[in-house]
């Protein structure tokens, strides 16, 4: 006897989530979570979740409602395919092409059974209102806007966008928060990083100031969604913001402390279950990080709760005028004084209170000599061992002594929030000068200081000193090394810059190495500079190696300074060989680099921070010279590694480093690996942005990431360099362990326990 039987459960397979991915929200999988926790479930369940969810919501939805085209989601050849056998196979229609997502949407504007999870799910969007809207799209090739909100940082988000079918044209952008409008603005920054992926869209970047309006203050949930002006497309998918207001953060942090208390507190097994969570959601960190410029909103997320201190070691605490020591600082000076025995100075982080009552925080790093010679407010906020220093010593005397008597190892940074700001704070800038000017009739006597020196690029910064740094009693002679191939322009700019600005021409030599130019004109202009005086070419006609190229000019001259620039350069100021021979002249410093700008001003190179996923991140990379994070970009510093494009050294120092790394690193990072070399042997790298040069970034021989066999040798070079300097990549000792590692750097706060 046949009875009716119940339709078999359909389960989705790895294909079929991809597949429904690739349908609904346009995209692969980001990570392998997006697969695995849909694998094995019912269809029905994996549609329902993924229709139902935000990123459909406000990818999907919410745009069509405001009568907005969808994002452009191209699918390649492999994808589209796909897509057409999920269709088949669990929607039951049939399509022959489907090259993007709102085509795929179309083909199902009809199914009942998608229609009915919209009516029935939590959006409030109707399914009449969806098929009627993507149906009006019928036909119509979805605008190639593209674009990314990168990164948000308190009301303020960044990112980039583009028109792919108006090259060369800056677009103007409408920003909706909740599907409301809240204002407008273009995107016509420079982004060289976007011009390396598309070329010839050069002014892609965008900054936008978010106002909340009042109807939506007080909700946890808050998206922003960025359409071109011109065609109505969205730049991106929709983006969820933190409102500060709210209690989205504080969900996290308590998320985020309760994983961390697992970890400590659990048995090896579970705190591998605990990492596989954290695998399995690669932005926790992004979402559980608070943005630096809502620290004063968000600060009471951050406090931490500790033991009573044991008093084991006599400490005395200064706090500086307008600060307050929290009750946490003795239990954390204690612990950092007990871990550090040979430290006599531990130095916290701070807040610093502007005279319009503008909170700062200010998150530190390893000590800095530099930083402490030319910030007021550097020796502030610490505690020192009693019996150490006699009484009544201030405190920039008692910093520089210690340096003095036990150099960088009488300080210790203790990575947590300290000092309370109470009231206005005031640097002492004349003890700060007196002190500085006592510790260079001891040290360096001919070495001068000059209080808040005009920066022609970023103007005064205020507290600050400039230091000028005495040079040897007879001039060194400095070679500046060059590799080019053609591009004539470039080179002949960059040689004409040297030449209108060089102090010290007849100590100077100018190496020109030619990596085997065919242009005539490029041939005849070196035949006609290698007679001049000052100027020498070499000849190197085989691949491009850039460490073999500077390697051999070495080779080739005597000189005591050496200088590694890029021929893609242009040299702005009169006198900064000057300045760079005083810093070389210093026995403690191995190699310097300059501050490099972009055509428009901003920064293009301010310092590197290592990174094991990137090697380096770029500090402060498109930003104004005076917007930087505690004004760094304006002072010098130490920094992990210098680029390439201007690197200088003394001539010991790269022998002793081993010169550049031919053989491994004929293209990229060949200039970190130098830097990590020379810190190894006991040598600093110093960022002076006294020393400033324009830099077009890979005008001369392009991008990498236009070349497949470029970016296939860029990832072994990669690779190579990660297993080199594993150890060091893991954290770099010049970036708070309190700020999330990602560019922009110095935006988000990512936790509070460092120990």
């Amino acid at each position: 006897m046949f009875g009716l039987g119940k339709k078999a459960k359909k389960y989705c397979s790895a294909d079929d989530a991809r597949g429904f991915l690739l349908i609904f929200l346009g995209r692969e999988p980001k990570h392998e979570s997006d697969i695995s926790r849909r694998e094995g479930k019912p269809v029905a369940s994996v549609l329902s979740g993924l229709i139902n969810s935000k990123e459909f919501i406000y990818g999907v939805l919410q745009p069509l409602s405001l009568g907005k085209p969808l994002a452009w989601m191209p699918y390649s050849a492999e994808q589209q395919k796909l897509v057409i056998q999920t269709v088949k196979k669990h929607l039951g229609t049939k399509i022959k092409s489907v090259e993007h997502r709102t085509k795929a949407l179309l083909a199902i504007s009809n199914n009942w059974r998608f229609l009915q999870i919209i009516d029935n799910g939590p959006s409030g969007y109707s399914a009449a209102d969806f098929a009627t809207r993507i149906e009006s799209y019928f036909g119509h090739q979805p605008a190639p806007v593209l674009g990314v909100i990168e990164d948000i940082r308190g009301n303020e988000c960044f990112g980039y966008a583009l028109d792919l079918s108006r090259k060369g044209e800056s677009l103007r952008l409408d920003f909706y928060l909740n599907g409301t409008y809240v204002g407008t603005t273009e995107a016509d920054g420079l982004r060289r990083d976007v011009e390396e992926q598309h070329p010839g869209f050069k002014h892609t970047g965008f900054t936008f100031t978010v106002t909340i309006p009042g109807h939506l203050a007080k909700l946890d949930h808050l998206i922003l969604a960025v359409f071109d002006h011109a065609t109505g497309a969205p730049i991106c998918p929709a983006r969820a913001i933190p409102n500060m207001g709210a209690s989205y953060p504080l969900n996290i942090v308590r998320f985020t402390n309760a994983l961390e208390h697992a970890a400590q507190q659990s048995p090896e097994n579970i705190q591998q279950q605990i990492e596989c969570i954290q695998n399995a959601l690669p932005d926790l960190k992004n979402y559980a990080a608070i943005p630096v410029a809502a620290y004063s909103q968000s600060k009471h997320l951050l406090q931490e709760t500790t033991a009573r201190p044991q008093k084991v070691i006599a400490l005395k605490l200064y706090a500086g005028e307008g600060l307050l020591a929290t009750d946490s600082a003795e239990y954390f000076f204690q612990e950092a004084a007990l871990k550090n025995p040979n430290a006599v100075i531990f130095f916290s982080d701070h807040e610093w209170m502007e005279t319009d009552g503008t909170i700062t925080p200010i998150f530190k790093h390893s000590f800095d000599y530099e930083e402490l010679l030319t910030r007021a407010a550097y020796a502030n906020a610490f505690a020192v061992k009693e019996g150490v220093f006699p009484e009544g010593m201030k405190p920039h005397d008692m910093w520089l002594k210690a340096y003095e008597q036990l150099g960088e190892q009488a300080f210790s940074h203790v990575p947590h929030m300290l000092f309370e700001a109470k009231q206005t704070c005031i640097a002492s800038v004349n003890e700060y000068k007196r002190a500085v000017e006592a510790h260079f009739a001891r040290t360096t006597p001919d070495a001068k200081l000059e209080l808040e020196a005009n920066d022609p690029y970023a103007g005064v910064a205020a507290e600050t000193g400039y230091i000028k740094w005495p040079l040897p009693a007879k001039n060194p002679l400095m070679a500046i090394i060059i590799p080019m191939r053609d591009a004539l322009d470039l080179t002949r700019n960059c040689i004409k810059s040297l030449r209108n600005t060089l102090q010290h021409s007849y100590d100077t030599e100018i190496i020109i190495v030619d990596n085997g130019s065919v242009e005539e004109d490029t041939k005849d202009w070196l035949r006609r500079v290698d007679a001049m005086d000052g100027i020498r070419v070499l000849l190197h006609d085989a691949p491009f190696n850039w460490a073999e190229l500077n390697n051999l000019a070495v080779q080739a001259t005597e000189a005591e300074y050496l200088l590694f620039l890029n021929n893609d350069t242009i040299a702005l100021d009169y006198g900064w060989d000057h300045i760079l021979r005083g810093y070389l002249n210093r026995p403690t410093v191995g190699a310097v680099g300059a501050r490099l700008l972009f055509e428009d001003g901003t920064l293009q190179y301010g310092g590197y921070i290592l990174n094991p996923d990137n090697i380096v991140l770029k500090e402060a990379y498109g930003e104004s010279p005076n917007q930087s994070y505690n004004q760094r970009s304006q002072l010098p510093h130490q920094t992990s590694a210098l680029i390439g494009a201007f690197l200088a050294c003394h001539r010991n120092t790269y022998e002793k480093a081993g010169g550049f790394d031919a053989e491994n690193l004929p293209v990229a990072f060949n200039d970190v690996d130098f830097s990590l070399a020379v810190s190894k042997i006991g040598l600093k790298n110093i960022y002076v942005p006294a020393i400033t040069f324009q830099h077009l970034e890979s005008k001369s021989r392009g991008y990498d990431a236009q070349d497949k066999v470029k970016q296939v040798r860029e990832k072994a070079e990669r690779e190579k360099i990660r297993q080199k300097w594993r150890d060091l990549l893991v954290a770099d000792r010049y970036y708070s362990p309190v700020l999330l590692a990602q560019e922009p750097t110095h935006a988000s706060i990512l936790k509070r326990d460092c120990r």
